[in-house]
């Protein structure tokens, strides 16, 4: 009992969510186009359809409607680019003006006719919002009280109540259809994301891959992005992996992807290039005097990795960093220039760090 609590309660609240932000706005925002050149479409077809054969009480209706969706298209299509980031709460603003002016028409201007096109709206819309099903469900109550209040001043006490359990049972639907939906979207988005992560991540040490370090770096350089650009080496890994064996080379390579995941934030690029190199992208890290703090304790921690207890073998490694103040634009530029730096640590003796700009 108390497990299928649980599962009712995560579903409802969806509380991961907030890990597909990204992804969940684009899709409602590509929904909503949809929805909207749908609704018009269908709008525009039952009008011409009903002034082919035979108009129905429901034609002022849908001219009505026809209208409001087109100007809200426009609305929608001459302001998307200004809010960026919020296409979910565009969807809910859309969805609610659609479904207020609908319930207006038909309960002020169609008073004694029970309503049909608000059902099918309500039932329909919300549904195709990728959102909390909670937040939906609250939605469309708000939007079926409003109907409800509507339906109290304009319509008669029959035509009322036939409308009050037709909404009851759209509500239920709606609920249901939401929970569902939602479910199999943030599967979707899930599987999505996974088989992402897996394309760009490396399989040993499960930081960034080549791939993915470099578009994300690019991303960075392109957007101005300052920062401190590490190129890091393993000394001498050829020597651990013919000493001590592969799976010991695969044990230094883990450690030091782990020490030098732990030394930076979570939002810094830390990736592995291939072999034995290393890359990070500390962003917006400038000040010299916290890169040499953090250069030190990288080689620190590594040197405490010991490959023998008997000869006191230990790991080391060569850095080559430059300083980025919006000087480089492309990760080609930037990662020749602190290879540069780097074979002057290696130069040097190895075990050491050079910082360029």
């Amino acid at each position: 009992m108390n497990q299928m609590v649980i599962r009712l309660k995560d579903r409802l609240l969806q509380s991961d969510l907030k890990k597909y932000r990204r992804e969940i706005s684009r899709r409602n925002e590509s929904t909503m186009e949809r929805e909207q050149i749908a609704c018009l479409a269908a709008m525009g077809m039952a009008i011409l359809m009903q002034m082919l054969f035979r108009k129905t009480e429901l034609f002022d209706e849908t001219i009505f409607l026809f209208v409001v969706i087109a100007l809200s298209m426009a609305i929608w299509f001459g302001i998307r680019r200004r809010i960026r980031e919020r296409e979910t709460v565009s969807f809910y603003v859309w969805t609610g003006m659609i479904l207020t002016a609908d319930a207006v028409f038909e309960t002020a201007v169609e008073p004694n006719r029970m309503g049909v096109i608000f059902m099918i709206l309500l039932l329909a819309l919300p549904c195709s919002i990728l959102d909390a099903p909670f937040r939906v469900i609250l939605f469309t109550t708000a939007a079926s009280v409003v109907y409800v209040a509507l339906s109290m001043v304009y319509f008669d006490g029959e035509v009322f109540m036939s409308d009050l359990i037709r909404l009851i049972l759209v509500n239920v639907l709606s609920a249901i259809g939401s929970v569902h939906m939602s479910g199999i979207q943030i599967d979707l988005i899930r599987q999505n994301r996974n088989t992402l992560d897996t394309a760009e991540h490396d399989g040993l040490t499960w930081i960034l891959n080549r791939r993915g370090g470099e578009v994300t770096i690019n991303s960075c350089l392109k957007r101005g992005e300052g920062g401190a650009f590490l190129l890091i080496d393993v000394d001498n890994f050829k020597h651990i992996n013919d000493t001590y064996g592969h799976h010991t080379g695969d044990l230094v390579l883990q450690s030091v992807a782990a020490v030098v995941g732990a030394i930076f934030r979570s939002d810094d690029v830390v990736m592995r290039m291939g072999g034995d190199e290393f890359v990070v992208y500390a962003r917006n890290l400038q000040d010299e005097t916290i890169i040499r703090k953090r250069l030190e304790e990288i080689r620190e921690e590594i040197q405490d990795i010991v490959l023998s207890e008997e000869n006191q073998d230990c790991v080391s490694v060569s850095i080559g960093c430059v300083i980025n103040r919006g000087n480089y634009k492309d990760y080609s530029e930037i990662y020749t220039a602190a290879d540069a730096v780097q074979y002057q640590a290696k130069k040097n003796g190895k075990n050491r760090y050079c910082i360029g700009g």
